[in-house]
């Protein structure tokens, strides 16, 4: 169980929606108004302009998912003024200040550390990706983050066309019970659901483990992480260069198991 509460509303917003996207019963607490909901999907908006710089795609987001026992279920806590067409709460998402998430027991890595490292390897000096990837640069891509079971992420990715063999690659690893994902994007891609790569974490490693990754796809490059290792031996990485022809990102399907399109 993690209790979350109001410090930095971004960074608040950022966390709450990493919780919803990974598909579990958020408590969200409206202090002011002595109240509680639970959130239960978001509302996005693929055609809200690029910013020009990295952004999670939390940028797209316009509102939440929510029942609430005083009113029907089912409607949405919306994010900005003015209140659009459909059933929508009185309540806006300013007015949530605490959040409860059920997690378990053997998580260890929260949605916070998850933002902090997922962002330090995409920008470090030689795993990032502008120094190991010609295809795609940092400053132009669209992160998407979220807790699953890597029996269901393999499942997925076992049936799905990701270039190169790597679906087999996963499918062969060794992960934990829970994992991280943070996926990488583009704004035209992530629109149609695709997405150029994907780092994974040890959801049960300690959250001060600078190691907790198991894998880290570019559309160019794939590193994977023996986490049998317990020092930084760089014999633990395994780094495999993927040969693309084309010089293009050969784009796959994001990961959807978590939350489905209404």
């Amino acid at each position: 169980m993690s209790l979350f509460s109001l410090s930095h509303q971004n960074l608040f917003d950022k966390l709450l929606y990493l919780y919803v996207e990974s598909g579990l019963p958020v408590v969200a607490v409206l202090t002011g108004h002595r109240h509680a909901i639970t959130i239960i999907g978001h509302i996005s908006d693929y055609n809200i302009p690029f910013p020009g710089t990295p952004e999670s795609s939390d940028v797209y987001l316009c509102g939440f998912i929510a029942n609430d026992d005083n009113f029907l279920p089912y409607h949405g806590v919306r994010k900005d003024d003015p209140v659009p067409d459909g059933y929508w709460s009185q309540f806006k998402m300013e007015d949530i200040d605490t959040f409860i998430v059920p997690l378990y027991e053997k998580i260890h890595l929260s949605a916070e550390h998850i933002v902090k490292l997922s962002e330090a390897i995409l920008t470090e000096e030689t795993l990032g990706l502008n120094a190991r990837s010609n295809l795609l640069q940092y400053e132009n891509i669209v992160t998407r983050t979220f807790l699953t079971s890597s029996k269901s992420f393999k499942r997925m990715r076992r049936g799905d066309s990701v270039p190169f063999g790597i679906a087999s690659v996963y499918c062969e690893m060794a992960m934990p019970k829970f994992i991280w994902v943070c996926e990488i994007s583009t704004p035209d891609l992530f629109k149609d659901g695709k997405i150029a790569g994907e780092i994974l974490f040890d959801a049960t490693a300690n959250p001060h483990d600078r190691m907790a990754f198991l894998s880290i796809h570019y559309p160019d490059f794939l590193l994977l992480n023996n986490r049998d290792f317990l020092t930084n031996d760089p014999k633990r990485f395994s780094i495999h260069a993927v040969d693309t022809d084309a010089d293009e990102i050969i784009p796959y399907h994001c990961y959807v198991n978590n939350l489905f399109e209404v």
